[in-house]
């Protein structure tokens, strides 16, 4: 941060300032952890659906 002084966390204006910005960063997280889950879904699924397309004959 270049000037700490002004963040003022101990005045209500400030603690509600970063309240603001923790639930900002929260909701960003939860935004990346949520795509993740979709993509491991997704690749799993893929993974899955592998062994039908090499299927061995038993010749």
């Amino acid at each position: 941060m270049q000037n700490q002084a002004a963040l003022a966390l101990d005045t209500p204006v400030g603690a509600r300032e970063f309240q603001k910005f923790l639930l900002t960063k929260q909701r960003e997280i939860l935004a990346v952890v949520a795509h993740a889950h979709e993509l491991d879904a997704a690749k799993k699924a893929a993974l899955k659906a592998l062994p039908t397309h090499y299927a061995v004959s038993a010749s």
